[in-house]
């Protein structure tokens, strides 16, 4: 039977990356994209409900997620509250030069 750990809604955050047109559209797009957007909008509810911290990180480069471009905007099923953290990663990982880590 699986035991379930409280989580500290101060110390927790939920982070949703790379969910961005672009990846959608591609000619490998997401498989099951459908329900990848369905179960990440029904987490990033439960964590507001819960008042855990949201922070979505966009992915960008000088091709298919140029910075502004119709391909680096999030899928248009995914719409981030303003209250809610956006960070910029131009590196695969998204823990490096950004500030995620701290």
């Amino acid at each position: 039977m699986a035991k379930y750990t409280s989580l500290s809604a101060k110390k927790t955050a939920l982070l949703i990356i790379d969910v961005q047109r672009a990846l959608f559209t591609r000619h490998d797009p997401v498989f099951n994209d459908w329900q990848v957007v369905e179960t990440i909008n029904a987490l990033v509810t439960r964590a507001h409900l819960f008042g855990v911290r949201v922070v979505y990180i966009q992915h960008e480069n000088q091709s298919i997620l140029e910075k502004g471009s119709d391909g680096w905007q999030f899928h248009p099923d995914i719409k981030p509250k303003t209250t809610d953290l956006r960070i910029y990663k131009k590196q695969g990982n998204a823990f490096l030069g950004t500030t995620l880590q701290s």
